[in-house]
């Protein structure tokens, strides 16, 4: 949690801060990188440094980003696909990622992400962390566990493929991923309402609580 937080605000630094606080941002996240580095089971070595790792946690954000705006709002364009994964990419080479490692275009990037994911094997720690981020909220109290943890659980395993799902143990019915998913459109399309209808509610509460306060000192006059 406190990784995706850390990579949410440095999106968030270089999306909306000025050019200060998105170099300052970006020179905090390679110094990160620098101390990030071992060896996989295989006895590979890895650093987080190695700009091919860094395409691909790029890489996910950017799918990512596209697929739960295609599912939440509504399909791109083809000319705002193009437009969209060119300002993904003007961000990584702000990241830091080398131009040379970049899909020039978008149809270059979705053969470079199918090719990836068609690589993907699941480890036993991958199958742990899985658990932890998939399951977390049931460790809360029993009145925090909304069902919109359910349902988000469903969507995000829903948005993995078949093969990543079984990999993980976590392969869902596909009518109750698109449940889900209508559940939590639904639910994002009526926010705003749904907050206006709560803080107008509150304030009704607010004023009979008061007019009923007043009744009452009044009585005691």
């Amino acid at each position: 949690l406190p990784r995706a937080r850390y990579t949410g605000n440095l999106l968030q630094s270089l999306l909306w801060g000025d050019e200060e606080q998105g170099a300052a941002a970006v020179k905090h996240m390679q110094r990160r990188h620098t101390v990030v580095r071992g060896d996989r089971a295989d006895g590979q070595a890895y650093s987080a440094e190695d700009p091919h790792l860094q395409l691909w946690v790029w890489a996910t954000l950017v799918d990512t980003s596209r697929e739960v705006f295609e599912r939440f709002a509504r399909p791109f364009q083809l000319d705002e696909k193009e437009s969209f994964y060119q300002d993904w990419r003007h961000m990584g080479l702000r990241m830091g990622l080398p131009e040379s490692v970049l899909p020039a275009t978008a149809p270059d990037f979705e053969r470079y992400f199918q090719r990836e994911l068609g690589q993907l094997e699941v480890s036993e720690h991958g199958r742990d962390l899985a658990k932890y981020i998939l399951y977390a909220h049931r460790a809360l109290p029993w009145v925090l566990q909304l069902r919109l943890f359910d349902q988000l659980r469903l969507m995000n395993v829903g948005m993995l493929p078949a093969h990543v799902r079984q990999g993980l143990g976590c392969d869902v019915d596909p009518g109750d991923t698109a449940k889900a998913e209508a559940n939590l459109v639904s639910w994002w399309r009526t926010f705003p309402v749904r907050l206006l209808a709560t803080k107008l509610t509150g304030l009704a509460r607010a004023e009979l609580s008061f007019r009923r306060f007043k009744r009452k000192v009044r009585s005691r006059l």
